[in-house]
């Protein structure tokens, strides 16, 4: 991929030094971001699967950059506010779009809990924020605030963000620091949102906020790049030092602007402000993020293309889905969800501290009678509704109600295979269905994945057209109790979490389990199991599960 790549950044640099010479003076700043920054910027933000590929989408946006950058030039070439200069700015309007897309993509196979991945794909928000305030700027005659806008957006939005971002990935995150990072970077992410806002509606106060937020973040910024990450080389060390400083200063000087146009005065003019504060911010984003391109920050967790079953689901599920389609291995027969639970452990994890029923009933689970009882939050009771109307339709989990009390279930295991599926052929179903009904309560298919020498327990519940799968990690309860969660732990390492999967793309929702598997004062074996949606708590489910 490098080989490509390299050539069209030797081909922008040169195309670079052409246009700055005919281009007008204020839209040579521009070009400097459009040509030269966007592809190297671009190339740090990879979305690496785990099976070591990149992303299409990324290969082609950054193959093609050139293409639509040449377009945008040439309008900035033509005289601003013709007809032909709006229409060449067309296509970088669309490329940012597809930028955007990009951002949405990684974002939604993610989810929200990586904070320096979230601020990463805001830069693609503000490309297509400047995109569309660059493409006004061409099609019209005497707006400044336009070039202003798409300025402050090219230049400010996209490479303020990617910064705080990047440091993210390279930052010790501890307890206190993490506070102070989460902030810095929420405040980097929408700081420039309320600025454009302000410059938009000509609103100084809001224009002003903005800045003070930013300046701060930025002043955070600077705090983290100089005394908290470890200096790798010293050219990348002295150009993200160097941009740092001068960023911040800029920042300062724009809130002393600020509050003289605040009580009417003018303390720099148009020219003034364009060779104190303009220039020198292009001259420090430019040198950030050649430094940034020497560090190159990576990726934390990798969660693209996740492990899954490949096992989609009808519009029918029931207890007989799969079978219905082949999936179930005549030949080979286990009695649990989980064939060895001695395969989890890690440092953190002996299974032999584990109650012998918690470590029986998982791998045993058809020898065990299990009776459910279902609590909605009463806040819940649309979503209660709604879920009940769709559940009962498809046959998949369909939780009882909860005027139902406790329902006893007829559960059976049986080992699921799939041709299709690379990474784990071992897989068991539990099929649960009410004794006194015959409807289905769930069928779920378990297996298990590792990834960073840690071994995870993999839940798939086919659903029309796709499935949801939970991975959970397992962890130590007390009194030899076991834990069962998809809550992501602190800082979002790891893969727990609840996605919806297709057979090449995933998307992670904001829905989390937490399971635990305890025995009470009498000695039953007992599993509560709870459900957060937004992270708000709307339902849990109480098992009680007796040795047949």
């Amino acid at each position: 991929m490098k080989k490509p790549i390299f050539k069209n950044l030797l081909i922008s640099v040169s195309l670079l030094i052409l246009f700055i010479i005919f281009v007008a003076d204020l839209e040579k700043i521009l070009v400097f971001s459009i040509i030269l920054l966007v592809p190297f910027a671009l190339y740090l933000i990879p979305t690496l699967k785990r099976n070591g590929n990149n992303s299409r989408y990324h290969t082609f946006i950054l193959k093609f950059h050139l293409y639509f950058a040449i377009s945008v030039a040439i309008s900035l070439l033509l005289p601003t506010g013709s007809v032909l200069s709006g229409i060449f700015s067309i296509p970088w309007m669309i490329y940012t779009f597809a930028l955007f897309g990009y951002g949405i993509r990684r974002f939604m196979e993610r989810g929200v809990y990586l904070i320096e991945e979230n601020a990463v794909d805001t830069s693609f928000f503000y490309a297509f924020i400047g995109g569309i305030t660059l493409c006004i700027y061409c099609f019209s005659i005497d707006q400044i605030i336009y070039y202003h806008l798409t300025f402050y957006f090219h230049f400010t939005g996209i490479c303020s963000t990617l910064f705080i971002g990047w440091t993210g990935r390279i930052i010790p995150l501890n307890k206190k620091l993490s506070f102070s990072y989460r902030w810095a970077a929420i405040g980097t992410m929408i700081s420039p949102l309320i600025v454009g806002i302000g410059m938009m509606l000509t609103n100084l106060w809001i224009e002003n906020l903005g800045l003070w937020i930013y300046t701060l973040c930025m002043i955070g910024y600077c705090v983290f790049i100089w005394f908290q990450i470890e200096k790798k080389t010293f050219i990348s060390g002295l150009c993200i030092q160097l941009s740092a400083i001068i960023l911040v200063i800029s920042s300062i000087l724009s809130i002393i602007n600020g509050v003289f146009q605040l009580q009417g005065h003018t303390w720099l003019s148009t020219g003034q402000w364009l060779w104190y504060h303009e220039i020198p911010i292009a001259f420090a984003f430019i040198v950030g993020v050649l430094g940034w391109y020497y560090r190159q920050p990576i990726e934390k967790n990798n969660l693209y293309q996740l492990p899954q079953t490949n096992i989609n689901g009808e519009s029918f599920i029931g207890n007989d889905f799969l079978q219905r389609n082949g999936y179930q291995d005549k030949i080979v027969s286990h009695s649990g969800i989980v064939t060895n639970l001695e395969k989890f452990r890690r440092n953190d994890l002996n299974i032999n501290l584990l109650h012998p029923k918690v470590v029986s009933f998982l791998e045993n689970t058809s020898l065990y009678d299990v009776a459910i009882n279902a609590q909605w939050r009463k806040s819940a009771w649309l979503f209660e509704k709604l879920h009940k109307a769709y559940s009962n339709k498809i046959q998949q989990a369909n939780v009882p109600s909860p005027h139902e009390g406790t329902v006893e279930l007829n559960s059976k295991i049986i080992s699921v295979i799939n041709h299709e599926q690379y990474w784990n052929r071992k897989m068991n179903a539990w099929l649960c269905s009410y004794k006194n009904t015959g409807e289905t309560f769930i069928t779920g298919i378990y297996s298990a994945h590792v990834h960073n020498g840690e071994r995870y327990l993999h839940f798939t519940m086919p659903i029309p057209g796709c499935n949801r799968a939970t991975i959970y990690r397992l962890e130590h309860g007390i009194d030899g109790s076991l834990q069962i969660s998809s809550v992501p732990r602190k800082g979002g390492t790891g893969d727990e979490g609840h996605y919806i999967m297709t057979k090449n793309f995933s998307i992670r929702i904001p829905f989390n389990e937490h399971k635990i598997i305890w025995i009470d004062e009498y000695g039953r074996l007992q599993m509560t199991h709870r459900f957060w949606f937004f992270g708000v708590k709307v339902l849990t489910l109480e098992y009680e599960m007796i040795a047949k």
